[in-house]
């Protein structure tokens, strides 16, 4: 644990920078992304559930295949994109650390751009990232994270009205790992609601609940569907999981996922509050994909699929608790406020960390 101790002193010590002035600011959340990308890249193959295995896999898959050609017609269609991707990287650099430090590349590239973008509380919102376990879960699921991090950053392109780049990062995304098709329709949502100024914040948090809750009530016709189109994922039974509603880990993390809600909720009953939310656009975007990760916390994770799926939509939430703090901006209560949800996420992270979820402990470098 003690090197995660060193990990959390590190971050706070250059967030604590980060009010002298803008370029300050921007310095201290370059810092903080380099040091989450130096102890996620150069971490041991122990440290990871699923770590080793990808490093094996990259290695095997380098050498037994001789050009890009062969990796798709061994693979086939465009699940492939991964591969074809891990072997090049290990044709131009043929070392077992290559794949881990390409991979946190783009995972701490796509958090970055994606939290520069959408919110006015930068160093804030990735503390939640941090203490929230998304981090934490990239060491065990490094290629959903690499996924979902591409569909950050098509997020972004979308909040620019680049639309043909945010197309092709959604294929890639699904190229690399198969549950990005989770954001399909939701980026599809989000297109249809970025320029309607109609609903506002309450009103689209109560929806996205609602929607969960659908989503978990019919998640077992949702499964066979999906794991029809994708037969990988059968291996995820329908009906039961490693992650059983029983489980103490996912039973605190949905209580802590109540507690979010419920702040999110009567803030947003505030007069004014609601609207001002969602007057822009790029508020409206993180605030639905926010408030369906509340949703699917509260109702989803009793299924390891659908536990998997809110890392997806995590960030946002992590900008959106910023942007709320920000408009309940009266006197000392903003900073009372973070402190108490960095204080509520530091709890869990700790017991996670400490009940060796996604068996991220003991930390150890590469080289040790």
């Amino acid at each position: 644990m003690t090197p995660y101790y060193v990990l959390f002193l590190l971050i706070v010590g250059l967030g604590l920078f980060s009010g002298v002035s803008k370029a300050v600011k921007e310095f201290s959340l370059l810092g903080i992304m380099a040091v989450l990308f130096f102890f996620m890249a150069f971490r041991a193959r122990s440290v990871g559930a699923d770590t080793n295995n990808y490093v094996w896999l990259f290695v095997s898959q380098g050498m037994s295949y001789s050009s890009l050609a062969e990796v798709w017609a061994s693979k086939g269609g465009i699940s492939a994109l991964y591969d074809m991707y891990a072997w090049a990287v290990y044709q131009l650099c043929p070392y077992e650390q290559a794949i881990l430090v390409c991979n946190s590349l783009i995972i701490c590239v796509g958090v970055f751009l994606f939290i520069r973008e959408f919110s006015k509380t930068e160093i804030f919102s990735v503390l939640i990232y941090v203490l929230s376990f998304c981090y934490f879960f990239a060491f065990n699921g490094m290629r959903q994270s690499v996924a979902a991090s591409i569909v950050l950053m098509a997020l972004v392109c979308m909040n620019r009205k680049q639309y043909l780049p945010e197309i092709l990062l959604l294929i890639v995304a699904l190229g690399i790992h198969q549950t990005a098709f989770f954001m399909v329709p939701i980026t599809i949502s989000l297109h249809l609601l970025r320029n309607c100024k109609r609903y506002g914040a309450t009103c689209i948090f109560v929806t996205c609940l609602a929607a969960a809750l659908v989503v978990r009530v019919l998640y077992e016709p949702l499964f066979y569907v999906f794991s029809g189109m994708f037969e990988h994922y059968s291996m995820y039974s329908a009906g039961s999981s490693p992650y059983a509603t029983s489980d103490l880990t996912q039973g605190r993390q949905a209580i802590l996922y109540v507690v979010v809600g419920l702040f999110m909720f009567f803030a947003t009953r505030i007069p004014g509050i609601s609207r001002s939310i969602c007057f822009d656009g790029g508020n409206r975007v993180i605030w639905l994909v926010g408030s369906l990760c509340v949703g699917m916390g509260i109702f989803c994770t009793g299924y390891e699929l659908l536990a998997r799926l809110i890392y997806y939509t995590l960030p946002a939430l992590c900008c959106n608790l910023g942007l709320l703090s920000e408009k309940l901006d009266v006197g000392n209560k903003t900073v009372l406020i973070r402190m108490g949800l960095l204080v509520c996420y530091f709890v869990l992270c700790i017991y996670m960390l400490k009940s060796n979820y996604s068996i991220v402990v003991p930390y150890s470098f590469c080289w040790m």
